[in-house]
């Protein structure tokens, strides 16, 4: 049954990873407490629901970063994230680069 949630939990998030999903928006979707959500998230990532949600979203600006002209701006909204701002925190968290640094770095020429 967990892994059921747990898939659920996934396919929701790729379709929704825009908008601003919450641990307990998720769990009420897949209809399991929060909580337990936060288990299975553990389980089965090693990380957190909200770890996973930026490594999602992540993926998604990477590509546009790279693929588009769209604004660092437009891109960190498009993608769920709260602000540039936040973006570029994360970004530096994790990456250790800027989202331009990383957008120089990776354009793909036409």
């Amino acid at each position: 049954m967990k892994h059921y949630r747990y898939q659920q939990a996934i396919q929701f998030i790729k379709d929704n990873y825009m908008a601003p999903l919450t641990l307990e928006v998720v769990a009420e979707r897949v209809q399991i407490s929060p909580r337990q959500l936060q288990r299975i998230f553990r389980e089965q990532t090693g990380g957190t629901f909200s770890e996973y949600m930026e490594q999602v979203r992540m993926l998604h600006v990477c590509s546009e970063l790279a693929e588009s002209d769209m604004t660092i701006d437009r891109i960190a909204f498009q993608n769920g994230f709260s602000s540039a701002n936040y973006l570029h925190y994360v970004f530096k968290r994790k990456l250790g680069t800027t989202p331009m640094q990383y957008r120089l770095q990776h354009r793909r020429q036409p």
